[in-house]
């Protein structure tokens, strides 16, 4: 055998992807997945997303606000989580969004069947993409 033959294969080496780690740049991914979200999931109502630290003994929630005559979905999300933090309260809460009707309020605000399976298309998704 030559020498060549005996070399053991160099491993490229393999970046994990960069995770956003400053509040800036966790709001800005997040914001983007929330258009990519809207994009490919629509809503009843046009959906958008806030940072407040005004949420108590919770990551987010979502609801819906009138402004002008129109009427949008609002996800709000504690400042200050992580990341991953920021993203999973995104999806929930994004989930309980495309579940919303106006007429049926607990079955919107719950975590019913239909809820189960609005999280679980967003999770296929991002496990995809």
């Amino acid at each position: 055998m030559s020498e060549a033959e005996t070399k053991t294969p160099e491993i490229p080496e393999v970046k994990p992807p960069k995770v956003p780690d400053t509040p800036g740049q966790i709001q800005s991914k997040i914001r983007h997945q929330l258009i990519q979200l809207q994009t490919l999931f629509p809503t009843l109502h046009p959906t958008k997303v806030q940072f407040t630290k005004k949420l108590d003994d919770s990551c987010g929630d979502c609801g819906d606000v009138v402004q002008k005559g129109k009427t949008y979905l609002l996800i709000r999300i504690q400042k200050g989580l992580s990341f991953t933090a920021s993203q999973d309260t995104l999806f929930h809460e994004y989930a309980h969004a495309m579940n919303w009707r106006k007429d049926d309020e607990d079955e919107s605000a719950g975590h019913g069947p239909h809820w189960g399976v609005c999280m679980s298309e967003i999770w296929e998704w991002y496990d995809e993409s």
